[in-house]
C-alpha cells in the first residue's frame, strides 16, 4: 500500500511510502484486517474487474501471471465521501478530514469510549502502540545506518539516510494487532454506562427554541445550524462527565447494572436491564423475538430491547458466531449484505436511478429497508415499518399501547 501525507507533494510517486499490510489469520481479528475491508470495498465498488463474488475475484487472481488483484480504478480513492443525507458513498470523491472525525468521534461514544475523539488520534494510537511494541522494527534508517553509509547526523536527520534505506519491511499493523497493547494512560472505556446515542432531527420550532436561549438569529440559516450543533455538543460533554464520574465510583456503588435479569435459555445468554421489561410473559416474548432475530426468521422484529441486548453483548466481547466467521464467510458477508436505514432513501420519491446506481450491483444484496418496531411489540404489537413518521403515526392510535397503560 502506498501513503502520501505530504499535502505539497501530493502527485509525486516519488514522495509516497510503501507499508506492508498482511491479511489477519486469526478470525477473531476479521474487523480489524484492513485486506479484508479493502477486498469488501472493491467488490462492493465494482473495483474487481468484473467481478461480482469473492469466489469470482480470486479464480481471476489465480489467473493472473502475478497472483494480484488488482484495483479496476486505481483513481478511485479507498475511503469515499458520503453523498448528501448519507444516501451513499461517492466512489469518486475521497472523504474529508471532518467526515472521518465525524464517523470517529460518533463511533467512539457508540462504543462507549470516554473521550471525543479526532481523525488525528489515528495516529497518537499509532505511535503509542508502535512505541511498545517488543523487539526491533526493521527496515527503517538508524544512527548504526547512517554511520555506515558515512552520513553525519544531520544527513540522517533530515531524511537522507532514510531514501538510502527505502521502505520499513516490518507490518506494524498485524503486530499491534497481536500484541493488544492496553495504554493505562489512554481514554477510559465503559462497557456498562448507558450508551451515548445518535438523536432525532429537531424540529424547526425546537431549532427556533434553542436559538432564542443561547441569543442567535432564528431567521438565519447558519446561526439555525450553530444552535443545533451546540446544543449536540453540550449533551455528548454532559454524557463525557457523567460517565466519567460513574466509572470512577466504587465497584459496587451503583446497583442500577447489578442486579440484571436474563432472558430464558432460547435467548443464549443476553441480559437486559429489569426497566426495560415489565413482567415475565413480556421477557418471554422478547426471548422469543430475540432467537427469531439472531436466527434470521422472515417474522422477527427489532425492538428497542432486543437491539439493547444485542448491544450489550457485542461490547462485552463474549464469543459468538460473528467472532469465528472464517476469512471466506467475513467477505462474503459484508461484500454482499445490503440494508438501508436511510430515510431519506426509503421515500420513493427520493429513489432516482442514479442513486440506486450507487447502491445497488456489483454482486450486492437486493436493496431493502430496515424495519423498525412499533414501541408496544413486547407487548404483542407486531406492526412494523421502514419510516419512523409512520411508526410514529401508528403508535398514537395503537391498541397494544392503550391496552397495556389500562391494565396498569
Amino acid at each position: 500500500m502506498h501513503a502520501n501525507r505530504d499535502s505539497l507533494h501530493r502527485d509525486n510517486p516519488h514522495h509516497n511510502r510503501t507499508c506492508i499490510l498482511n491479511c489477519l489469520k486469526d478470525g477473531a481479528n476479521n474487523v480489524l484486517c484492513p485486506v479484508q475491508f479493502l477486498l469488501i470495498v472493491a467488490l462492493r465498488s465494482g473495483n474487481t474487474g468484473g467481478a461480482d463474488s469473492i469466489e469470482e475475484a480470486l479464480q481471476v487472481t489465480r489467473a493472473r501471471s502475478s497472483k494480484t488483484i488488482v484495483w479496476t480504478h486505481p483513481e478511485r480513492p479507498v475511503i469515499c465521501s458520503f453523498q448528501a443525507r448519507g444516501v451513499a458513498l461517492l466512489p469518486e470523491k475521497a472523504a474529508n478530514r471532518t467526515q472521518i472525525s465525524k464517523t470517529l468521534a460518533e463511533g467512539g461514544l457508540v462504543a462507549g469510549v470516554i473521550a471525543s475523539l479526532a481523525s488525528h488520534d489515528i495516529r497518537y494510537g499509532a505511535a503509542r502502540d508502535t512505541a511498545n511494541l517488543p523487539g526491533k522494527i526493521k527496515g527503517i534508517a538508524t544512527p548504526a545506518v547512517a554511520a555506515t553509509l558515512g552520513h553525519s547526523m544531520k544527513s540522517h536527520e533530515k531524511g537522507i539516510t532514510a531514501k538510502y534505506v527505502g521502505s520499513m519491511s516490518t507490518d506494524t499493523w498485524t503486530s499491534r494487532v497481536e500484541e493488544d497493547f492496553q495504554d493505562p494512560f489512554g481514554p477510559q472505556i465503559n462497557e456498562t454506562a448507558p450508551r451515548h446515542t445518535k438523536k432525532r432531527r429537531f424540529s424547526g420550532a425546537e431549532v427556533t427554541k434553542l436559538c432564542q436561549e443561547q441569543g442567535l438569529d432564528p431567521f438565519d440559516k447558519k446561526q439555525r445550524a450553530r444552535a443545533s450543533y451546540a446544543d449536540k455538543q453540550t449533551k455528548k460533554r454532559e454524557w463525557i462527565a457523567a460517565t466519567s464520574a460513574q466509572s470512577h465510583e466504587p465497584i459496587g456503588a451503583t446497583d442500577s447494572m447489578s442486579s440484571e435479569s436474563t432472558f430464558p435459555s432460547a435467548a443464549g445468554g443476553f441480559t437486559t436491564p429489569p426497566s426495560a421489561i415489565s413482567d415475565d410473559s413480556d421477557a418471554i416474548h422478547e426471548a422469543t423475538n430475540l432467537e427469531r432475530v439472531l436466527t434470521a426468521c422472515p417474522d422477527a422484529v427489532m425492538t428497542d430491547t432486543v437491539e439493547e441486548a444485542i448491544f450489550d453483548q457485542l461490547v462485552n466481547a463474549q464469543p459468538d458466531a460473528a467472532s469465528e466467521y472464517s476469512q471466506l464467510e467475513f467477505l462474503k458477508k459484508f461484500s454482499t449484505i445490503n440494508i438501508s436505514s436511510n430515510q431519506s432513501l426509503s421515500r420513493p420519491e427520493r429513489q432516482t436511478k442514479g442513486v440506486l446506481d450507487r447502491i445497488t450491483g456489483n454482486g450486492r444484496d437486493e436493496l431493502t429497508f430496515f424495519k423498525i418496531a412499533c414501541e408496544n411489540a413486547a407487548h404483542g404489537c407486531k406492526y412494523t415499518h421502514h419510516l419512523r413518521y409512520s411508526i410514529v403515526v401508528h403508535e398514537s392510535s395503537c391498541r397494544k399501547g392503550a391496552e397495556n397503560s389500562a391494565s396498569t
